[in-house]
Formats: structure tokens, sequence, C-alpha cells
């Protein structure tokens, strides 16, 4: 009789996505109330040698929010800068993580 392989599988796991939204969100230095949208993935499972976690946070502010810092870029000529209304703020951040026991 042939003996099974063992395989690393998960022996447990789990899943969830949540949304969170804010009138009244603030950044340093801007007076103005700013809107914020974040929708966030999380995803975690534990096994044999540890576990693992990934979790994504997706973050959307009105167009009172000032762009992130690597974003922002020298400013142009008075005579070419553009008057039209920022469409606001698009941020991703990403984490991944995992354990690992002999």
């Amino acid at each position: 009789m042939r003996k099974p392989r063992s395989r690393a599988a998960a022996e447990w796991q789990d899943f969830a996505i949540g949304a969170r939204y804010s009138n009244h969100g603030s950044v340093p230095g801007i007076d103005a109330d700013i809107k914020k949208a974040i929708v966030n993935t999380r995803y975690a499972n534990g096994w044999k040698y540890g576990g693992n976690v990934f979790n994504i946070d997706m973050l959307q502010s009105d167009k009172n929010a000032p762009p992130p810092a690597p974003a922002r870029r020298r400013a142009r000529p008075s005579s070419t800068r553009s008057t039209a209304p920022t469409p606001g703020t698009r941020q991703s951040t990403p984490m991944i993580a995992m354990e690992f026991h002999l």
C-alpha cells in the first residue's frame, strides 16, 4: 500500500472585504473637510510551518486632498498652469507578511 504524500495545506484561512467612508477627513495644513472612501481586502491563513497575511487598502479622496508626496511635480510657469479642479487622490497600500517556523 502506497503512503499518501503530505501536502502543506492551510490549516485555517480567513478572507474579508470592508469599506469605510468619512465626510470629515482631515490632512495637516488643509482647512477644508476631505471626503474619504477606503476599501479594504484582507486574506490570512495558517499552516503547519507558519502563516501568511495579505492586506490592501484602497483610498479615494475628494478634490480637497493634496496629491501624495511622490506624485507632486514642480510648479509650471503661471502661463501654462491649469485652473481645472483636481480630481482627488487615489492610493493603494499593499502589505504582505509571512511567518515561517520549523
